[in-house]
């Protein structure tokens, strides 16, 4: 679809950076978020072609976590005013937000271009908080764009702070994980756990109680799948649309390609192993649909 054909809200909600270029144009993309940008751009009387370039210059990288601070901090704000009474974490989610805008803004100053291990161990908090605040930035039902695109800008801050803080860490030599520790196993649904992550790879582990299914979903980046316990049933699907089943038991692993559609069955209570490429998130594996 041509872009100006597209709905402001949608633009925004895709790329959270382009918030900053409406705002500051006079572009409402919350309540106003379902009009097409050409008729947007047309009602704020401004030079379509100028604001054509200026949102295709938006780039998802470290470079634009200082100047989208404004834009968040306003979201941040306007969220818990409007939505606080309701659900009492968006205030706590605010404070958050503003506070560790003001440590980067102090950070970014540094003329040093230091990052000490207390300040890491600062951020790397932080981020925890609004983790578990936002609930890996899993949107509530019926939340609105604002709400959503306060949630998606703070999903690229997180992620942006983690490759500034590499920025400045040294590859450890070694990690560890103990894979097998405090088990857990929810009647509803698999426990999905991520229990280590590398420069190179993210190790996740999914605990099933039998009878549990990880419905029919693919990957965007090739995946590495170990059975540690139990007896589960992999399925595989072909482009004629058939499915070959694969009858896994502790200690059988496999490989599946990007873009391959598969689904698990838990036969037994079962421990598998997942492994990620780093460019792949567990926040797609929470999504999969399970029963």
């Amino acid at each position: 679809m041509n872009l100006l054909e597209q709905l402001v809200g949608d633009i925004v909600k895709k790329n959270p950076e382009t918030a900053s270029i409406f705002s500051k144009n006079g572009i409402e993309f919350c309540c106003r978020g379902a009009v097409s940008l050409k008729d947007a751009i047309s009602e704020a009387k401004i030079d379509e072609k100028q604001f054509i370039t200026s949102l295709k210059k938006i780039k998802n990288n470290t470079e634009t976590l200082e100047e989208n601070f404004d834009e968040l901090t306003r979201l941040a704000i306007k969220v818990a005013n409007v939505h606080g009474n309701r659900r009492e974490e968006l205030l706590e989610i605010r404070d958050v937000t503003l506070a560790v805008i003001s440590d980067l803004k102090e950070y970014f100053s540094d003329s040093d271009n230091t990052l000490p291990s207390e300040k890491t161990k600062n951020l790397n908090a932080v981020l925890k908080k609004l983790q578990t605040l936002t609930n890996d930035y899993n949107l509530p039902a019926g939340a609105c764009m604002s709400y959503t695109v306060l949630y998606n800008f703070l999903e690229k801050l997180d992620l942006g702070i983690q490759k500034y803080i590499e920025s400045f860490t040294e590859i450890s030599i070694f990690t560890t994980s103990k894979f097998l520790e405090n088990i857990e196993y929810n009647d509803k649904k698999p426990v999905i756990k991520m229990m280590l992550e590398s420069h190179f790879t993210k190790e996740i582990r999914i605990v099933f109680k039998a009878g549990q299914i990880m419905k029919k979903h693919q990957t965007p980046f090739p995946i590495v799948v170990e059975l540690i316990e139990g007896v589960l049933d992999f399925g595989i699907y072909n482009k004629e649309g058939g499915i070959d089943i694969l009858h896994f038991e502790k200690g059988d692993m496999i490989s599946v390609s990007a873009g391959i559609p598969h689904d698990l069955t838990a036969i037994s209570n079962c421990i598998a192993r997942l492994t990620l490429s780093t460019g792949d998130t567990k926040k797609r594996v929470d999504e999969v649909e399970t029963m």
